[in-house]
């Protein structure tokens, strides 16, 4: 794996999408799926360790990954930059030996020695004055091995140290270097098979500005390679830096001084080199994974290789691991206590919903739902706790609904008995009235036992419409049959006790759809009840209208000026048999209720401002007439 410098990397690190295995949740979801049962607690508990632990344990894999992945980076750039301060060191080298050299080139006794005339330095013979100049300056030209003088004619007048033997390719670059009509430089050759075999050679300029011979000098690359090579900074306890060839050959500098070397093969660093890669990590010559960095000597036509064992590299990993398996598995703990609390905090709500659902099985028809914290558990404890109180009063209504149906079957049965005795009585009292009719006091009390069984037989009668089924049959109608039929059953009492009688209607009231003879009844009741509880002189108000609410819903209002009603009596006013009215069958005003609950509505009393009673009927759904078409078609 190998990168080149182009720019700085870039850790990427993406999670993936981790695929739920654990068969604690799916088996509770195939649980609930299938519709058998399982722990509420239970499953909360795995759903939430699954959900939770799941994508944690991911995301430590991936975040290992991903700090691995950077560190890794990091190493790279960091031996990269060690790779290109020991070249540019290799560099600075050969740069200082080039000027020491380019100095050699401006003493004025060496171009003097060229042309045989040595008389400035005060030495005898071309070659021997040579030698001796060139050993004067041994003590300060460390980084050479050998260095020769030539003359003009490319031949060697003196040398001291290593310098090799003037083989041709040497003498022809000598030759050239003399030819060379630019000013004087140093120029670096490679000098034989070895990588690191280099002469450097510099023009000596005469006083007449002509060449007058050249300078050559072996470079001594053994002790300042090595010593920056084999320097540990930067590279660890199993780091190294080397040299190698273009073709992925190791250069190793020996350092005896000698600029010897010894070449191997690199491993696959070639690939590296071919894609002028900067760092990266491969196999070295051993088959060991390293990571390292490279960077060119252009002077050598080498590149400088700086390896570190990958292992080595990243030794401080582990701890990582180590740390993130620690921090994960506390994690994993909290996930499970955290879980298992908010699992008993869901699951107790329920239990108290099942301890209250046993006990109503058990006949607590008081239990409720106690208070709950959550603010959505407290509107469920709410609605069940009112379907509880509903509960009940339908149960107590059931209850009444039940005796009263027996006291109406046992009515209806008495009544029947009843009637026929009772037509006998009347026929024989119209009888003894007639022949009593002239004493007085005797047709006084004849007429009086009259009334008395024709209050009876009244009576008798509210029992049975009482105790019989309604049979409700809706039809289109209009609010003037219904109130001209409530109204002519009221009109000759409310003359005989002096009550007048008013209607108001405050909006118009299109066609109905209700049961009209029913409703009429009802409302007769009503009427009746304050014409007879209004004292003479008064009114009683009738008021129809439409208020707001359901669609299509109607009202009926009852006004009289009487006494008003007692509180004591109110929870009672819509009894059976209930009545406090001297003379009243207590039938009236609950067989009312009985027909406007069949129709759908709701009736109610209270007490009007200024004195008397309201008794107000509210049935929805009976005005516009499309719709008591749909509902009659229906």
């Amino acid at each position: 794996m190998l990168r080149a410098r182009t720019a700085k990397p870039q850790s990427s690190c993406r999670g993936g999408q981790a695929e739920l295995k654990e068969q604690g949740p799916l088996a509770q979801l195939r649980q609930l799926v299938e519709g058998r049962p399982f722990s509420f607690g239970s499953a909360i508990l795995r759903w939430t360790l699954a959900l939770s632990l799941v994508p944690t344990a991911t995301l430590a894999v991936q975040g290992y990954h991903c700090a691995s992945e950077a560190v890794t980076a990091s190493i790279q750039d960091d031996l990269a930059n060690v790779a290109a301060g020991r070249a540019a060191q290799l560099e600075d080298w050969i740069e200082s030996q080039k000027r020491e050299l380019e100095h050699l080139t401006v003493t004025a006794c060496l171009p003097a020695v060229c042309g045989d005339d040595c008389a400035c330095c005060g030495l005898e013979g071309p070659a021997g004055g040579a030698n001796r100049l060139l050993e004067s300056f041994r003590d300060s030209l460390t980084g050479f091995a050998g260095i020769a003088v030539l003359g003009e004619d490319a031949l060697v007048r003196g040398s001291i140290g290593r310098f090799p033997p003037l083989d041709p390719d040497l003498a022809a670059r000598a030759r050239e270097l003399l030819e060379q009509g630019r000013p004087a430089g140093v120029s670096l050759w490679r000098n034989g098979p070895e990588p690191l075999q280099r002469i450097a050679g510099a023009r000596l300029v005469g006083k007449d500005g002509q060449a007058a011979g050249a300078l050559l000098a072996l470079l001594d690359f053994g002790a300042p390679a090595a010593r920056i090579l084999r320097r540990e900074t930067g590279l660890g306890s199993s780091g190294s830096a080397f040299l190698v060839t273009p073709d992925g050959r190791r250069v190793e500098a020996a350092a005896d001084g000698a600029g010897a070397a010894r070449v191997r093969l690199a491993g696959d660093l070639v690939k590296g080199l071919q894609a002028k890669a900067d760092s990266g990590i491969w196999r070295d010559a051993e088959g060991r994974r390293v990571v390292g960095g490279i960077a060119p000597v252009p002077s050598l036509g080498l590149s400088l290789v700086v390896e570190r064992d990958y292992r080595d590299a990243l030794d401080w990993l582990p701890i990582l691991a180590r740390r993130a398996l620690v921090v994960g598995a506390l994690a994993a703990i909290a996930v499970f206590l955290f879980s298992r609390f908010m699992a008993k905090r869901l699951s107790r709500p329920l239990q108290a919903l099942a301890d209250v659902a046993r006990g109503i099985s058990a006949g607590d028809t008081a239990a409720h739902v106690p208070e709950m914290a959550a603010a959505e558990l407290q509107d469920v404890r709410t609605a069940l706790n009112d379907m509880l109180d509903a509960l009940q009063q339908s149960r107590v209504q059931l209850a009444q609904s039940a005796a009263l149906a027996a006291v109406g079957e046992l009515s209806s049965s008495i009544v029947h008995e009843m009637r026929n005795p009772l037509s006998s009585v009347k026929m024989n009292l119209q009888a003894l009235r007639r022949r009593v009719a002239g004493d007085p006091v005797h047709a006084e009390l004849a007429e009086i036992a009259e009334q008395q069984a024709a209050r009876i037989e009244r009576i008798l009668g509210d029992l049975l419409d009482f105790g019989k089924p309604f049979q409700v049959a809706r039809r289109r109608t209009t609010l003037d049959e219904i109130v001209r039929a409530a109204w002519g059953s009221v009109e000759g009492l409310a003359r005989q006790r002096n009550v007048a009688l008013v209607h108001c209607a405050e909006a118009t009231i299109p066609e109905l759809f209700t049961d009209p003879e029913r409703l009429a009844q009802a409302l007769e009741n009503l009427l009746k009840n304050a014409v007879e509880a209004s004292p003479a002189g008064q009114e009683v108000r009738l008021t129809i209208s439409a208020p707001p609410g359901p669609r299509g819903t109607i009202a009926f209002e009852v006004e009289d000026r009487g006494p008003g009603l007692p509180r004591a009596n109110r929870e009672r006013l819509f009894q059976p048999f209930f009545t406090s009215k001297e003379g009243g069958t207590g039938l009236g005003l609950a067989n009312a209720r009985k027909i406007v609950e069949l129709l759908g509505g709701g009736i109610e009393a209270r007490d009007r401002a200024g004195g008397g009673a309201v008794f107000r009927i509210v049935l929805p759904g009976v005005l516009r007439a499309e719709a008591a078409v749909a509902a009659g078609r229906r």
